[in-house]
Parts: structure tokens; C-alpha cells; sequence
């Protein structure tokens, strides 16, 4: 198999070139640190120090299409241009937990080597504490954070958050009274319930809406 490149002439686009590539790894070679030589897999452009390592790689890796990069379009406004399209995330929740976990590097037994990427493991980050805060903007039901170092700290997360679980939804679940329609708010409900009244007697239809 050869390895072709293609070279599009920056003043006219339309001109494109193919030339070969003799040495895949140089022409990756900004890829990667190693100074030695590397083994490239042309599917996604990814050098490994072994052959074997690439061997290992190649039949997970060519099940996905191969690499390419598409860059927006410069022309096209909406293309180039960043936007915000979740609307649904603008609305606010009436409780959320923010958590910060904190951990140390730890030397491991004895170093492994990872078969995908070839990277030699020395080291392994070993949690040893986290941080929880529930933020709320009911201020009756806010509470400090809550900061916790000391064994088996995964475990203690867990419980903490699941309580934290039980606590807000016996919060949500809990009857509260309405608050009262301002003016406005009431002659926008009523003039709603005429038009809803007028749609069911001219269209015969039942008609649902939400207040």
C-alpha cells in the first residue's frame, strides 16, 4: 500500500495535487516526543514506538472510519460561526451539587506499559479526599460545604451524595402554596382560558394546556 498526500494550490482550489509519501512516520513525526523510530497507523495517523504495539492496535482501530479533519466553513456565517443552541439548559433547576475531588500521584509496583499507546506507567493517581457544595436559590435550604479526607473516600462520596439525593427530593415533594399572580400574570391567565374556550366551541376539539 502507498500513501498519497494531497496538495490543494492556495490561489486557485480547484488545482489539487497528490504526491507520495515515503515516510509516513516523518511526516507525523510532531506527533510524539520519541526520538526513535515510530510505527504509524494510517487509519487514525497515530505513531507507536513497536510494531507489535500497531499490530495490536490495527484491528480495533479500522473499525471506525478513517481520520479526517473538516474545519468550518469561513464563508458561511452559521458554519464559522459559535453558537449557543441549548436552549433547554437556560432554564434553571432548583438544585444542583457541585463536587471537587482532590488525589496524589502514587508509584505503582511495578511499571506497565500501555498497549495502545505504548506510554509507560509509573505512576497512578490515588484519590484521597472531595468537596461537595449544594447550591440552591432557596436560601432556607442551603447548606455549607461538605469536605471530607480519610479512607475509603469513593464509598463515602457515594453515601453523602445519595443522602443528599433523599434530602432534596423530600424537599421538591413537599406541598407548597402558590405564590400569588401578580396583575399582569392574571390577565394573561384569563385572556389564555377565553381563547381556549372560543378554540373548543368553533373546532370541536378538546384542547389540554398547561398553567
Amino acid at each position: 500500500m502507498r500513501n498519497l498526500l494531497l496538495l490543494e494550490d492556495p490561489s486557485n482550489p480547484a488545482k489539487r495535487y497528490y504526491t507520495y509519501v515515503k515516510n509516513m512516520a516523518a511526516l507525523v513525526s510532531h506527533r510524539t516526543k520519541h526520538n526513535g523510530k515510530t510505527y504509524v497507523c494510517n487509519s487514525c495517523l497515530h505513531p507507536f514506538q513497536k510494531q507489535e504495539t500497531l499490530d495490536r492496535h490495527i484491528p480495533f482501530c479500522v473499525k471506525h472510519d478513517a481520520q479526517q479533519v473538516v474545519y468550518p466553513n469561513a464563508d458561511d456565517e452559521n458554519d464559522c460561526t459559535l453558537q449557543f443552541k441549548s436552549v433547554q439548559k437556560q432554564h434553571p433547576v432548583p438544585f444542583y451539587i457541585g463536587a471537587d475531588f482532590e488525589s496524589f500521584l502514587s508509584p505503582i509496583d511495578r511499571a506497565e506499559t500501555d498497549d495502545s499507546s505504548g506510554l509507560t506507567i509509573i505512576d497512578e493517581h490515588v484519590m484521597s479526599g472531595f468537596c461537595t457544595y449544594r447550591v440552591t436559590h432557596h436560601a432556607e435550604h442551603q447548606t455549607p460545604a461538605f469536605v471530607y479526607s480519610g479512607p475509603d473516600p469513593m464509598t463515602k462520596f457515594y453515601d453523602h451524595v445519595m443522602q443528599e439525593a433523599r434530602e432534596i427530593s423530600r424537599i421538591v415533594r413537599g406541598y407548597v402554596d402558590m405564590i400569588p399572580l401578580t396583575e399582569q400574570q392574571a390577565y394573561d391567565y384569563e385572556r389564555v382560558e377565553i381563547v381556549v374556550v372560543f378554540l373548543q366551541r368553533t373546532t370541536n376539539a378538546t384542547i389540554t394546556t398547561t398553567t
